[in-house]
């Protein structure tokens, strides 16, 4: 991760506090209504690169709490209780998958890759959906080194 998304995810983080500030989020509530905002936040803040400590200190919570909010919202995202309460903050903060993401990162490198023929670009993408473990340095190494063989 380089520092541009470091201050990406910053700001990211800073947005989304700011929003459950503004709301009464953040207040030691039980109400279900609360909890699953604060699930669907802490998971948009995970997917953005953020420490599981870093979202901690900014809910006034300890990371073990955290991990436990992610762990619900896995088992509480397809209730329709759970998307109803948090149909606002779906709509403001919208939570990409991983092929999304992997897709995104990569529009957003293309500068990088303007050596690469539009064929490869292509190879390229489906190698990184495939191998989602790579850094797009790592995976055009190994698509050159694939393609010469």
């Amino acid at each position: 991760m380089d520092w541009k998304d470091v201050i990406l995810a910053e700001m990211k983080k800073r947005e989304v506090i700011e929003y459950l500030k503004e709301n009464g989020l953040l207040k030691k509530s039980r109400k279900r209504s609360i909890v699953d905002v604060r699930c669907y936040a802490a998971k948009y803040m995970k997917m953005n690169n953020i420490s599981f400590t870093d979202i901690g200190l900014s809910f006034g919570q300890h990371h073990t709490t955290i991990m436990h909010l992610l762990k619900r919202y896995e088992n509480a995202k397809t209730q329709f209780d759970f998307v109803d309460h948090c149909k606002d903050i779906i709509g403001r903060f919208p939570i990409q998958t991983e092929q999304e993401y992997i897709k995104s990162t990569i529009q957003r490198n293309k500068s990088i890759l303007v050596t690469l023929s539009d064929s490869q670009y292509e190879q390229l993408q489906d190698f990184r959906v495939e191998n989602i473990i790579y850094t797009n340095e790592e995976a055009i190494k190994r698509l050159i080194t694939n393609n010469n063989k």
